[in-house]
């Protein structure tokens, strides 16, 4: 069954990150900026979260795009993330990741040709100087994803929201629109390389404006959608 299980996920999606790069570099040859890299990305994910046997369920509006361009925030616990906001962002979206899924074959290349954006958590200054080009994505109109944590959470709770990302959405002026996933821990926990069938709860908080706050105010804000965050796993509840 487990034998199965990796056959049923990794081929797909295998394929799919073949045909996603060659699809990029082929547009890229006559537009950089193609809002195609993010019709793209959401067919991707939703084969990869097909092959996972994961399906989504969508709590709340999602804003729409001609309100944004937005910082999309989420918690992180899991490497299904990715395709699931891909998936479920209906945006010409780019999204914050580590260095190392760039050198990643395939994967990485698409990310590096769309533009996707490499942070590495661990080096401060340079991570900082990161935050500050995302203006260049808002400037043309594109929403970026960012994991505010820095790092999967072991087991899907909540951890600390970091400040930074928060901070860069003041300076630029543009607003947060707060997401929780819950469920993509339990379809491929940390550390594990095969998914397991299940549901993936998304709910979608309201825009959070920014252009009324200053810069010292960014670590109050991360609190706040931090906790924001941590209370959302109700709405599932309650739907």
């Amino acid at each position: 069954m487990v034998i199965f299980r990796a056959i049923k996920y990794w081929i797909p999606t295998s394929l799919a990150t073949i045909a996603i790069f060659l699809a990029i570099s082929i547009t890229s040859l006559f537009n950089r900026q193609s809002p195609l890299f993010s019709v793209y990305a959401r067919v991707w994910g939703r084969i990869v979260l097909w092959a996972a046997g994961a399906k989504i369920r969508l709590h709340g509006r999602t804003p729409p795009a001609s309100e944004g361009p937005f910082l999309v925030v989420a918690n992180h616990a899991s490497a299904t993330d990715i395709p699931t906001g891909f998936a479920a962002i209906p945006y010409d979206l780019r999204f914050v990741s580590r260095p190392l899924f760039f050198k990643v074959p395939f994967l990485g290349w698409a990310m590096s040709r769309a533009r996707h954006i490499s942070l590495d958590p661990n080096k401060p200054r340079e991570a900082a100087r990161t935050l500050k080009e995302l203006g260049t994505h808002f400037e043309a109109g594109r929403s970026v994803l960012i994991y505010p944590e820095g790092t999967r959470s072991p087991d899907g709770t909540v951890q600390t929201y970091k400040r930074g990302s928060f901070l860069t959405a003041i300076q630029q002026k543009i607003p947060i629109l707060p997401l929780r996933m819950v469920g993509t821990e339990k379809i491929m926990p940390k550390g594990s390389a095969i998914p397991r069938p299940g549901r993936i709860d998304i709910v979608v908080g309201a825009p959070v404006q920014t252009k009324d706050l200053s810069p010292p105010d960014a670590r109050q804000l991360a609190v706040d959608v931090e906790q924001w965050t941590r209370d959302a796993v109700h709405q599932i509840d309650a739907g």
